[in-house]
């Protein structure tokens, strides 16, 4: 990823946030169209609308899961750049209490 297509920090923890949202609503749907499915009281059309949107679902969940993967490999690989650049000593401020 090149300088100008970098989300800055706060942007980041959002983007993550709003995922994690997206995930968890994924997953919830992809729940609700499994036991649909298994009750098996659907008629066949709704059975595989229902199959369908469970397969775009797990799609999309896989995506959104690459991309924070993506983001967690990239904010380790500079935490350990910056502990070798200080010597193993992050200069951090302290928490505010």
């Amino acid at each position: 990823m090149d300088e100008q297509t970098q989300v800055p920090q706060e942007g980041r923890s959002q983007a993550a946030g709003g995922n994690m949202k997206s995930i968890e609503r994924g997953f919830g749907e992809l729940e609700q169209i499994a036991r649909s499915l298994e009750s098996g009281q659907l008629p066949i059309d709704e059975a595989i609308a229902a199959y369908s949107r469970g397969m775009e679902l797990a799609l999309e969940c896989k995506r959104t899961l690459d991309n924070l993967a993506q983001q967690i490999t990239v904010a380790r690989e500079r935490a350990e750049a910056a502990m070798q650049e200080t010597g193993g000593v992050l200069d951090a401020p302290a928490p505010e209490l």
